[in-house]
């Protein structure tokens, strides 16, 4: 891999990163969040950005609701296929810019989340909840009335376990090892 513009950026980050902490810790939750001022910006299928897409899904690990890993051949593949999309999110509050932080893979014509990621820098902001509305609302688009997700239990990825219940999945199957399949009806 090369470095890409997040990798570049990152010392700067570091620095944002502690004012960001000094103001969580005087702020109720809420308030922290809403004095982010965050802006989120979505990019279905970017070309430009392939390499930052399978970056993200071989270093995430907290909060990644099935860790698989895809090379930048196979990402750029799926963001060719017209039956898959890949949404990133690209990130910045009034602190400053965390850059290309978030991932879903969806597979349009099975109405199926593969993937969904976020950088651990931003886990708690809610982010992940407008991520998967996203990819809610490309799988209603595709014309799907239902919206399906897996959870695989891994040592590192507990921080990602109630999104989907959360969101109003239900769970449809466990298996011995763990894993869950959920659904959502996305027409309530």
């Amino acid at each position: 891999y090369r470095l890409t513009d997040e990798d570049l950026a990152r010392p700067a980050q570091y620095a944002v990163r502690s004012r960001r902490d000094q103001a969580r810790r005087e702020l109720s939750r809420d308030e922290f969040i809403k004095g982010l001022d965050i802006k989120l910006n979505f990019a279905l299928d970017p070309a430009q950005s392939i390499e930052r897409a399978s970056q993200l899904t071989q270093k995430t690990n907290q909060f990644n609701v099935t860790t698989r890993r895809y090379s930048v051949p196979e990402t750029q593949a799926m963001v060719e296929d017209p039956l898959c999309c890949v949404l990133l999110v690209d990130y910045e509050d009034r602190f400053g810019k965390e850059g290309i932080i978030g991932l879903a893979i969806v597979n349009l014509d099975e109405g199926e989340i593969y993937s969904l990621l976020l950088s651990c820098r931003v886990i708690g902001r809610d982010v992940e909840n407008v991520l998967l509305r996203e990819a809610e609302a490309a799988i209603r688009q595709a014309g799907r009335k239902r919206a399906r997700a897996s959870f695989i239990p891994t040592a590192k990825n507990a921080p990602a376990s109630q999104l989907f219940p959360m969101n109003g999945y239900k769970l449809v199957s466990e298996d011995p090892e763990g894993r869950k399949l959920f659904e959502k009806d996305l027409e309530a």
